[in-house]
């Protein structure tokens, strides 16, 4: 199971372009399969949400550009799993692939002489000379 933070992020990340087309009256370009789900995922956000989550994924549908709007409704989310952890399987359930959580990682490195390296995947190995 993933954590609650990278959960919610994949649903907001997976409902913002659907929104986003809604605004743009564009919806027959995203196809049918991607609306079928973006459909069944906010179906289940605006049944398992809280009045005020409901509330985050409304300002959502009205502007789904606006990071402080998508960030809101990533907390309630992550408050709705919190409360109700069994819930996580059947969000997960219901994201595309497309919308399948990506590893970030930032790195500062600096100063003289410094350096750095970042890996993701297995069997990985850095020599750093």
């Amino acid at each position: 199971m993933i954590e609650l933070v990278t959960l919610a992020s994949a649903a907001v990340t997976a409902v913002s372009p659907y929104f986003a087309k809604m605004v743009d009256g564009a919806t027959e370009k995203i196809g049918e399969s991607t609306i079928e789900a973006s459909g069944k995922l906010i179906g289940w956000l605006r049944a398992k949400l809280s009045p005020a989550g409901k509330e985050a994924l409304s300002d959502l549908s009205r502007d789904p550009g606006d990071a402080l709007t998508q960030d809101m409704l990533k907390l309630q989310i992550q408050k709705l799993l919190r409360d109700n952890p069994e819930l996580a399987g059947e969000l997960q359930s219901l994201l595309p692939a497309a919308a399948a959580p990506t590893i970030v990682q930032t790195q500062t490195v600096s100063g003289e002489g410094a350096k750095g390296a970042q890996i993701a995947g297995n069997s990985n190995s850095v020599n750093i000379g």
